[in-house]
């Protein structure tokens, strides 16, 4: 049982696990989830997705799948690779990437969106590699709900004001910033019940009216 525990807090805490502290890493794993490759290939297609945004040599890039594999995250896979390659040949071994591995993925694009919502070109990237269907987009926005509800249960501005109930600058400040934190969280809620609509309407179409 508590085996089942630690698996349940690496997934729902991505970001706290050292595999995932790394964007080159986590890129590599949206890259391995989009499909499967070996390392030299997940070079290229890093550099092609990712250059403008990130640097990354061939040892970063196979210190990155090192950690994914120790984390559990990603698996090597047997025999041939995608491009024919043995296993042992130059290409190297092919990864693949395990379950636990994409749900991290998507909690961690979910965390990535609430704390960073301006980098919202680097952060698509990403969820095009790695989030590849409705049921993987809407197990996202959950995720992103719930990031967004603990934001806002976090949110508890200090008490300034003094004896006599009145409210100095620092206090009125202190709140404003806070208040705005809410209306984000409150716009970003917005956007994750349409989102949510679009993808059920684009999982479940109307029927065409034959009339």
């Amino acid at each position: 049982m508590s085996g089942e525990h630690d698996q349940d807090r690496r997934e729902d805490a991505p970001a706290g696990h050292a595999a995932l502290r790394s964007q080159v890493a986590c890129a590599v794993l949206g890259l391995v989830i989009e499909k499967p490759s070996h390392g030299y290939e997940i070079g290229l297609r890093f550099e092609s997705r990712f250059g403008g945004f990130l640097s990354a040599g061939r040892s970063a890039i196979y210190a990155a799948l090192s950690s994914l594999s120790d984390a559990e995250f990603i698996e090597k896979m047997p025999g041939r690779s995608p491009t024919g390659a043995r296993r042992g040949a130059k290409a190297g071994a092919s990864y693949r990437a395990t379950p636990i591995g994409a749900r991290a993925y998507r909690g961690l694009l979910a965390e990535r969106v609430r704390n960073d919502p301006q980098r919202v070109e680097m952060l698509g990237r990403m969820a095009l590699a790695g989030v590849l269907s409705v049921e993987a987009a809407l197990d996202f926005l959950d995720r992103y709900e719930q990031e967004c509800l603990q934001d806002a249960k976090d949110l508890s501005p200090e008490d300034h004001r003094d004896e006599a109930g009145a409210e100095p600058f620092a206090g009125v400040f202190a709140r404003l910033l806070v208040d705005e934190r809410r209306r984000m969280i409150s716009a970003q809620m917005d956007w994750i019940s349409y989102a949510r609509a679009e993808l059920r309407a684009l999982s479940h179409p109307a029927p065409e009216d034959t009339s």
